[in-house]
């Protein structure tokens, strides 16, 4: 409840929006928050070189990024905006869209962006504005459309004798079952673990845990809850889909249980779920890897996206919220949204289907760019979001707790779930 309390709250503390005013020569010091850390490549080779360069063109102003992680994001923001030095822009991640929108703490960019013909503001895709804009309104600009994409360890699908997913996925036999299969074999054959989820993060309440749980239920036709706001947690196919991955759990033992911790990246995992942005952390991997699109399930292929926007937050200042304004806008730009596709995949169809965004990523060949990470932007959906998710969050922790347990009754525990948020669904 805490973070829904500050995120209501703010509504009432941050004057509301004044008209966008003509460009300022004081000095002004913009501070953009974000959570991946000040040394992580995308900071080192994309935002920091594109605000050396604004800085150039605008010698007033000076841009400090500021590192928040994950964990807490969403909760400091939130404090900070309603104290005394509170952040200019930053990222807001899909799932918070709504709920900072509705609690009228960003700034609306429709008069920065709309007014500049060469900005080309319909270049977007309108899917992807879907949870940024009301009415003529736009409160953010998705700079990553990330599908959520298998990552998988070929060093250990050869030592356990099976076909990588890649090689399945083309054969259209890349499901659910076979990883669940694949996951087992290997911890079978090489003693390693099979799975983990998506970030390394299964059982904590961070919001991480969508990464995994998402694509699962919507390969078995089925989500948290529906655009309606009926939670679906407790349908037949979630209770087949989250049984499935009980199994893996508690029973096959192929997937790293509650209480632990294993990470991809260092090889000792078969198979995770991840975003683009993270084969970063494969530079120095001393293990031969590949990516293949998500598992389907008995509702068919599915794409998952996570999504995060670029916005500028609404506050008193006016110079201040120009500059960000103005800020946002020059990140996002076609230039700018092509050098942040290296690490993000845009949202804006030109960069998307430029021969350059194919070829941009090092480590994704020409191929796999066009038929996994572009053929999942065109026909995914993004990852669940809500008003009040930090509520739902927060208040449906104690059922997901308990079903992190070897003798839950999942039926039961996925009930509870759903009558927990229902309250928080219906608001």
């Amino acid at each position: 409840m805490k973070k829904l309390v500050i995120l209501v709250l703010l509504a009432a503390l941050i004057l509301p929006a004044a008209n966008f005013a003509s460009a300022q020569d004081e000095p002004v010091t913009l501070r953009f928050t974000f959570w991946i850390a000040l040394d992580h490549p995308a900071a080192v080779e994309v935002f920091q070189p594109l605000a050396d360069a604004y800085m150039a063109e605008h010698p007033n102003v000076t841009i400090e990024f500021s590192f928040i992680p994950f964990a807490d994001y969403e909760e400091t923001i939130a404090t900070q905006l309603s104290g005394d030095e509170p952040p200019d822009a930053g990222w807001i991640v899909e799932k918070s869209g709504p709920a900072f929108v509705d609690a009228g703490v960003l700034f609306d960019l429709s008069g920065t962006l709309k007014s500049d013909e060469a900005y080309d503001y319909a270049d977007f895709s309108e899917p992807a504005m879907g949870l940024w804009t009301d009415g003529d309104a736009v409160y953010g600009i998705p700079f990553s459309n990330s599908p959520i994409i298998t990552i998988f360890n070929k060093t250990l699908f050869d030592e356990a004798g099976l076909d990588t997913p890649d090689v399945l996925s083309a054969n259209g036999e890349w499901t659910w079952e076979a990883l669940a299969s694949a996951a087992k074999t290997i911890k079978d054959e090489t003693g390693q673990t099979g799975f983990v989820g998506n970030d390394s993060s299964l059982y904590l309440t961070t919001g991480l845990e969508w990464g995994t749980i998402v694509p699962l239920l919507r390969a078995y036709g089925t989500d948290i809850f529906t655009a309606d706001n009926a939670c679906t947690l407790n349908s037949e196919e979630a209770v087949a889909a989250m049984t499935l991955l009980h199994t893996m759990i508690f029973v096959d033992q192929s997937v790293t249980p509650p209480g632990s911790e294993t990470v991809f990246w260092g090889g000792e995992v078969g198979i995770t779920f991840g975003q683009l942005s993270r084969l970063s952390n494969l530079d120095d991997a001393a293990f031969e890897w590949g990516i293949a699109p998500l598992p389907s399930g008995p509702a068919g292929d599915v794409s998952v996206i996570g999504q995060a926007a670029i916005v500028a937050f609404d506050g008193a200042n006016n110079t201040q919220q120009d500059a960000a304004a103005d800020f946002v806008k020059y990140l996002t730009t076609e230039d700018g949204i092509a050098k942040l596709s290296k690490y993000f995949p845009p949202a804006r169809l030109s960069v998307l289907e430029s021969p350059e965004f194919l070829a941009s990523n090092p480590r994704v060949s020409e191929e796999d760019m066009q038929t996994i990470v572009a053929a999942a932007i065109a026909n995914g959906s993004v990852l669940t979001s809500h008003v009040n998710f930090p509520e739902i969050e927060l208040i449906g922790a104690t059922a997901l707790d308990m079903l992190w347990s070897p003798d839950a009754d999942v039926a039961t525990t996925l009930e509870t779930y759903c009558q927990l948020i229902a309250p928080s669904l219906e608001k």
